[in-house]
């Protein structure tokens, strides 16, 4: 039950925070859009952080952009397995490598070009 508790505290907190930032983009006339990364142990599902955070921007009209989805693409097209996203361990375990940050690079570029017509190449 504490557990719970702490999950229904940080959705309240987090929640918040992301409703007062939508609100002054919005009067400052600034557009809002998020970047949802993740470890390499929530590409295989989906957490309750995730479930939530996309939940709210839907609810407040954020565009997000998805790195899971670009993954899953890239590790698709390319045959390759998740892991390879990811320094495995020492210094930035878990943190995304060269690989990864190149995919996800790519992706972010393409849905730019795509949702804002840009020519970015």
């Amino acid at each position: 039950e504490k557990k719970l508790n702490k999950v229904a505290q940080k959705i309240k907190i987090n929640a918040g925070i992301i409703e007062e930032l939508n609100k002054i983009c919005k009067e400052e006339g600034y557009y809002l859009e998020f970047i949802l990364f993740y470890s390499r142990h929530n590409l295989r599902f989906e957490c309750w952080q995730e479930k939530f955070i996309k939940d709210k921007l839907m609810e407040l009209g954020v565009f997000y952009i998805d790195t899971k989805a670009i993954l899953l693409k890239y590790a698709d097209q390319h045959s390759i397995d998740l892991n390879e996203f990811y320094k495995l361990e020492g210094d930035g375990a878990n943190h995304h490598n060269n690989l990864g940050n190149e995919a996800i690079a790519e992706g972010i570029l393409n849905y730019l070009s795509e949702r804002y017509n840009l020519k970015c190449r």
